[in-house]
This record gives structure tokens, C-alpha cells and sequence, in this order.
């Protein structure tokens, strides 16, 4: 089998490699990037607003990248990631079709929509190279102070978000992506935002498994490659008040994997988050994720951190499994779950982006049509007490808006 014999023929420093996704400085290609890929072994990239230039900058950069990861070290393709969720988390602005987001395609009511844009994004991506999206999001909005999910959910019932997020988790492998479900238990009931502190959700078992985990359930029976963790402490699993689920072998072993069942690769939220970093501290918070049963480490482009900051928590890890407290046989459990991944959507088969097709292939008149017929299907009426709508023909009304 191809992933045993490139797992056989793997040093501990590539081993350990792979487990990280990192993300770079700058729109371009640069000597920093080439270095953490042949240093570090990489085994994944994750592209934020300052790496995009034009379309094809982008993929021109992603090809270079994929050119020094296959030909150093374990000679392995990278993991190309973006969170690419549609309005209002979109990375790549009017560059790509600007799809209107989760919480406006349930409102517009056809999941065949969500498959849709879950395709069109999938064919967008591909073009340039990216393989992985982190998305959808399967958080249910419960909590109307949530300063962070909001209307990135589809809403606040857990059936129509497990409904919605489970068409585009099937249309995005289906064409070939990584989707990564998330932030598992969930996030969406919390007043505070992880990124800058450590949110908590004080819910009973019964409640935790009726609302948070329905939509990641049925993620998992949809067989989603990849489910992403939330930096949320979550008392009624794990009683360590200190510890948020990203970093809880309760969480992510005992639950995700033993009672929910879950085989395919547990992906961190970054490591550079406030609710871990301030804590932990990067590199320690990366040997307790792994620990703890993640497979990607995940480092973001959040406030205060550098790309340089990876390599101590590189270095952490592999000093831990050269010391035995990480055994080999639980690297090669990780590092076998993402070639495997890496294998199932042709990553492992990797092709330079055709940078001439890029230009005619991205916001196809399709694609607008598409996101501009769902916009106008979202509109949604709340409350109509003096029976003002339908507007009738010929009537006078004053239109009141913000100046923005």
C-alpha cells in the first residue's frame, strides 16, 4: 500500500513534520517559507489575507511551494488550506465569487443550494491550488451574544445546521476539497471569543448532545475527512476548568473518537489563539493538542504571533517523541491518518495549477448568478405586526437606511 511504504521510509523529524500547518509572511513566495518547508518538513500551509495577491499570484505561490515540499524530505504535497466560508469569513474578498454566507443560505431554505455553493467554491479553489477548506462551520447560534460564530452558523437549530453542513461536507469532497467541520463540541453558545480569551459552555450532557453535538454527528456518519476543535472548556466532559477542548483527551479521545465514532483527521483552531497561547504558551499547547488525540496542529496569523514561533513548537514535539513521552507508534497513528487523507483527494497525485486557465474559470457568470439568486432567496421577514408587507403597486414609502 502506497502510504505504508512512504510511512516505512519516513524519518522521526519528517514524522513529526507533517503534523504541522502553518501559515507565512507576504503574497509571494519567499526564501522564510522555503526554509520552514525543507527545515520543518511541513506537511500543510494555511493562506490568510496578506498571502493574496491576484488569482494567479496565488497559485504561482502554491506551485512553488508544492515544488520545494516534493522535492526535500519525505518529498510529500502539502495540505493547501484557506478558511473559505463564504460572507462574512472570506479570504480571498470580490477575487473569487463572494458567496452570501451560511446563516443566508439556510435562510433562503434548499439545502441543494448549499451543495451548490460548496461545488462552485470546490471548483474556485482548486484552480489555485488549494486542496483543504476549513469549513463549514457546525456551530449552532444559540447564544444571540456570540461575538464570533454569529451568522457564520447556518442557525439556532441544530437539525438545519447538521442538514446544511453535511450537503456541502459532501459536495466539497465530492470535488475533490477537505472540508473540515467545525469548531467541535461547538462554539456557538458562548458570549466570549477565543481568540483573544478562553470561552466556556456550562451545559448538562443532555443539552450538549441534543444541540452542540447533533451537527457534528451527523458530520461524522457523512464521513467528513476532517472535524476542527474549538478552544472551548466544556465542564460536563472534561472537569478541568483550565483546559479547553482543543487541548482534552476527554474531548477529543474519549468523545470525538470513542463515543462519536470519528476516524478522520482531528484538525486544531490555531495554536496562536488567545484562549491557548496565554495559557500554554504555543509549543506547549502544540504537545498537549497532540496529546490530547489532534492530527494537524493549526498556526493562524493571530495578533502579537510570527511564523518564527513554530519552529520551538516543532522542536518541542519532536523532542517529546525522541524522549518517548510521544511513542512512534502514536506519531504513525496521525501521520498515517493524513496520508491516507492526502491519498483520498489526490493530494499525494499532485499537478501544478494551470495558471492560464485561472483567469477564464474563477467568477463565471454561473457563480454570480448563483450567490446573487441565493442573496435574494435569504431575505427573510421576521415581523410584519402592522401588515405593511406586501408592498402594494404605487404606494409611498419612506426608505430608511444606514449611510454605509
Amino acid at each position: 500500500m502506497q502510504v505504508e511504504k512512504i510511512l516505512s521510509r519516513m524519518t522521526i523529524e519528517e514524522k513529526v513534520g507533517q503534523l504541522f500547518t502553518v501559515f507565512f509572511n507576504g503574497s509571494a513566495y519567499s526564501g522564510a517559507l522555503d526554509r520552514t518547508i525543507r527545515e520543518l518538513h511541513i506537511g500543510g500551509i494555511i493562506i490568510f489575507n496578506h498571502n493574496i495577491g491576484s488569482p494567479e499570484d496565488v497559485a504561482i505561490m502554491i506551485n512553488k511551494a508544492q515544488a520545494a515540499a516534493t522535492n526535500s524530505g519525505a518529498k510529500i504535497p502539502l495540505i493547501v488550506a484557506v478558511d473559505h466560508e463564504g460572507e462574512p469569513v472570506n479570504r480571498f474578498g470580490n477575487k473569487l465569487t463572494q458567496f452570501p454566507g451560511n446563516m443566508a443560505i439556510a435562510a433562503a431554505g434548499s439545502p441543494e443550494n448549499a451543495k451548490a455553493v460548496a461545488r462552485s467554491m470546490a471548483e474556485e479553489l482548486k484552480l489555485l491550488g488549494i486542496n483543504m477548506n476549513m469549513a463549514p462551520v457546525m456551530d449552532v447560534n444559540s447564544n444571540p451574544d456570540n461575538p464570533i460564530i454569529g451568522r457564520r452558523s447556518f442557525g439556532s437549530n441544530p437539525n438545519i445546521v447538521a442538514q446544511f453542513g453535511t450537503a456541502m461536507i459532501k459536495e466539497f469532497q465530492a470535488n475533490g476539497i477537505i472540508p473540515a467541520a467545525k469548531h467541535f463540541p461547538g462554539h456557538g453558545d458562548t458570549c466570549v471569543d477565543s481568540h483573544r480569551a478562553l470561552p466556556m459552555i456550562i451545559h448538562d450532557r443532555g443539552h450538549l448532545n441534543s444541540v452542540e453535538f447533533l451537527p457534528f454527528r451527523s458530520a461524522v456518519s457523512a464521513g467528513t475527512d476532517a472535524i476542527m476543535t474549538a478552544h472551548v472548556v466544556f465542564p460536563a466532559i472534561d472537569s478541568n476548568y483550565d483546559l479547553p477542548a482543543t487541548l482534552s483527551g476527554r474531548v477529543l479521545t474519549d468523545l470525538l473518537r470513542g463515543e462519536l465514532g470519528f476516524q478522520g483527521l482531528i484538525v486544531t483552531d490555531s495554536l496562536g489563539m488567545g484562549a491557548v497561547k496565554q495559557r500554554y504558551g504555543i509549543a506547549d499547547a502544540s504537545a498537549r493538542a497532540f496529546q490530547a488525540g489532534a492530527d494537524l496542529l493549526l498556526f493562524g496569523n493571530d495578533p502579537g504571533q510570527t511564523p518564527e514561533e513554530q519552529y520551538p513548537a516543532y522542536q518541542n514535539l519532536l523532542a517529546f517523541v525522541r524522549k518517548g513521552i510521544i511513542s512512534q507508534e502514536r506519531l504513525d497513528i496521525s501521520v498515517r491518518r493524513i496520508l491516507l487523507t492526502k491519498t483520498k483527494r489526490d493530494i499525494l497525485d499532485w499537478q501544478p495549477a494551470s495558471i492560464p486557465d485561472i483567469k477564464s474559470k474563477i467568477l463565471t457568470q454561473e457563480h454570480l448568478l448563483l450567490a446573487g439568486i441565493i442573496a435574494e432567496q435569504s431575505v427573510t421577514l421576521l415581523k410584519n405586526d402592522r401588515h405593511l408587507l406586501p408592498i402594494k403597486k404605487g404606494q409611498r414609502i419612506l426608505l430608511v437606511y444606514p449611510g454605509s
